[in-house]
């Protein structure tokens, strides 16, 4: 029955944060002037996963955002912070 298999849509304060974390995230990226093709390789990515994230095409998973975080030199909990009062 197709009422029984709804289809769950992402609220919009979910969207928001989503969005909110993909322009911290790229921000945090261009400060030190690094690309999304460096930071893929440091991370040991593809560059498109970069893009996805920063065009919010792409959730960040805590251990990717940790991870890049890291990869920029900087605290994941003040990045995170950055995020909240986005």
């Amino acid at each position: 029955m197709a009422n029984d298999r709804r289809r769950t849509q992402t609220p919009y304060p979910l969207a928001r944060v989503n969005r909110t974390v993909a322009t911290v995230l790229a921000s945090a990226r261009r400060e030190p002037g690094l690309s999304q093709d460096a930071l893929a390789r440091v991370l040991g990515w593809n560059r498109m996963r970069i893009v996805k994230i920063e065009q919010g095409e792409r959730r960040t998973p805590v251990s990717e955002f940790t991870a890049i975080a890291r990869a920029l030199a900087l605290d994941p909990p003040q990045l995170l912070s950055r995020v909240l009062r986005g």
